[in-house]
């Protein structure tokens, strides 16, 4: 028989629920304009919009090793995370102070073998043995139809953009460039299609969406 610490006897079983949560991320970043910088955001939306359409994902802007604004603190203590990964240097007393903050599982500090030279290098690479749950729910219901359209045909089109055309920022850097393993996001027969904002150069026969725009 076992007893609590208040004198009372246990039941014989007990009941535990356990549920999935979206894994929490801050990921600490270099807020130079240049072109590292910006590939560095295409990698963390293309990782973060396949966990739970982003959820949870804190992006920190660092200058000279520090928060870009004290306030990004916290922040970060509200977020709680499960990992801090890093794309900046940072010195042992910063790590000591995130540490002490919010006590992450593991702090982790994105490597490239070679020479950068396009966005996918830098898309975060999880410890070894962990792999978070996948889900991406940006679509929620891409049939849907404003009150009053339900007996017209409404066509599904969303924007994408290919990794090739960087001289435009505004749809990376606010939506990413690809929700899945290709270099774009590419439509599904009778339930959306894509627009791909992409480079005038690239050639006919490399599908990069169901329509193509340059402006």
């Amino acid at each position: 028989m076992q007893i609590s610490e208040q004198g009372k006897r246990l039941p014989k079983s007990v009941e535990i629920r356990s549920f999935n949560r979206p894994v929490k991320v801050a990921f600490l970043v270099p807020i130079e304009e240049n072109q590292i910088s910006h590939w560095i955001l295409d990698g963390i939306f293309y990782e973060a919009y396949s966990r739970w359409g982003g959820a949870h994902s804190l992006i920190i802007p660092f200058q000279d090793g520090r928060p870009l604004h004290d306030n990004y603190m916290p922040w970060l203590s509200c977020l709680d995370p499960d990992f801090v990964y890093s794309f900046v240097e940072i010195d042992e007393l910063m790590i000591s102070e995130i540490n002490q903050q919010v006590m992450p599982i593991e702090m982790i500090k994105h490597e490239i073998l070679g020479k950068p030279d396009r966005w996918r290098q830098f898309i975060p690479k999880w410890p070894h043995g962990f792999k978070p749950v996948h889900s991406i729910s940006t679509l929620t219901s891409p049939t849907a139809n404003y009150p009053g359209w339900l007996d017209k045909p409404s066509p599904q089109v969303y924007i994408t953009q290919s990794y090739e055309n960087d001289a435009e920022r505004f749809l990376p850097n606010n939506f990413g460039v690809a929700h899945d393993t290709s270099t774009v996001t590419y439509g599904q027969s009778g339930v959306f299609e894509t627009m791909c904002y992409c480079a005038k150069d690239i050639p006919e026969n490399n599908i990069v969406g169901n329509y193509r725009s340059d402006n």
